[in-house]
């Protein structure tokens, strides 16, 4: 099926791909033209290393060595990033396709997905329901997800959009402001994987309670930064709202990001390849704790048979 578009005459526009529940691209009006707010990107079945404004599960984030247990059962799962699993793996939903279930475009701007991962898909246990909606108005994106389970499994979603605020996809992202409400970060080995307790960001480059200059971060003398080249760290919320704030001194627009979920991932673009260059768009993703199945002393990600896992993320655009 064809990509879907949202519109608002003199508000937000976006396109969205059934297949992996994409964000192609969303545009806010500019003072000639529309300008984009992320990095946009066509519709494609190859995979997407940078999973390009894809929707992330069944796990979002990273699996160590690609295994976890449930009820004492050891379950293996696709090492897609070295040893580890990373977004869901190959049979991700990111590359699948979803059922379009309802579009309304007058009135509520509203689009309605839904997919059914068969027990075992991928490694993983039970047949997961899972319906995806974004819903646009004319200052805003909403995301909220859906899903049941009929054996227990580990569940985190996300969204993956690169936002650049400048209005200049071919510019990078270091003279963006940043502002993240929390208090502490997840500190990860070479390979990603969260390593040891919870750190405090008072008094490291990690504390971005205030709104700082990305830039001047990345050339912080920290090894948590030097090793990973930038930003690419799970924060846990305080729970404030908005979560986080995004602007840019050349552009106009800043963004807010609310989200029911306790940690947001963010990530400075580093590994960005072709057609994009490093450092040319930052993802803020909210989602569970990374490798939480594997880690007693975190959150529990585990969804239960008849229960209902509810994420959801709304940006809040305007302008500067």
């Amino acid at each position: 099926m064809e990509p879907l578009t949202l519109a608002w005459k003199d508000g937000l526009q976006a396109r969205i791909d059934p297949f992996g529940a994409a964000l192609l691209s969303l545009r806010a009006p500019g003072p000639d033209e529309y300008i984009d707010l992320i990095l946009p990107s066509t519709s494609t079945r190859r995979f997407d290393s940078a999973y390009m404004g894809r929707m992330i599960g069944r796990y979002a984030n990273r699996l160590a060595n690609s295994t976890f247990s449930v009820a004492g059962q050891r379950y293996r799962v696709d090492p897609n990033d070295g040893p580890n699993h990373l977004h869901g793996g190959s049979a991700g939903l990111h590359s699948r396709d979803w059922t379009v279930l309802s579009v309304e475009e007058t009135g509520a701007r509203r689009i309605v997905l839904r997919y059914i991962s068969p027990d075992g898909e991928g490694g993983y246990p039970g047949t997961l329901a899972v319906t995806a909606t974004y819903e646009l108005t004319p200052d805003a994106l909403s995301v909220t997800v859906d899903a049941t389970t009929d054996r227990p499994t580990p569940v985190s979603f996300t969204v993956h959009p690169y936002f650049n605020l400048t209005g200049d996809p071919s510019s990078n992202v270091e003279d963006h402001q940043v502002a993240i409400n929390a208090d502490r970060f997840l500190p990860i080995d070479p390979s990603g994987i969260p390593e040891g307790a919870p750190r405090q960001v008072a008094g490291t480059p990690f504390d971005l309670r205030q709104r700082t200059r990305i830039g001047d971060r990345l050339l912080a003398p920290d090894p948590q930064i030097r090793s990973a080249r930038g930003f690419d760290h799970a924060f846990i919320l305080d729970g404030t709202q908005p979560a986080a704030e995004l602007s840019c001194p050349r552009g106009r627009m800043s963004m807010q990001l609310f989200t029911n979920q306790p940690a947001l991932q963010f990530y400075t673009g580093q590994w960005l390849n072709q057609p994009w260059r490093a450092y040319r768009g930052l993802c803020l993703e909210p989602e569970q704790f990374p490798d939480a199945p594997n880690r007693p002393d975190f959150p529990c990600t585990l969804l239960e048979a008849g229960g209902v896992f509810h994420f959801e993320v709304a940006y809040r655009f305007g302008s500067r």
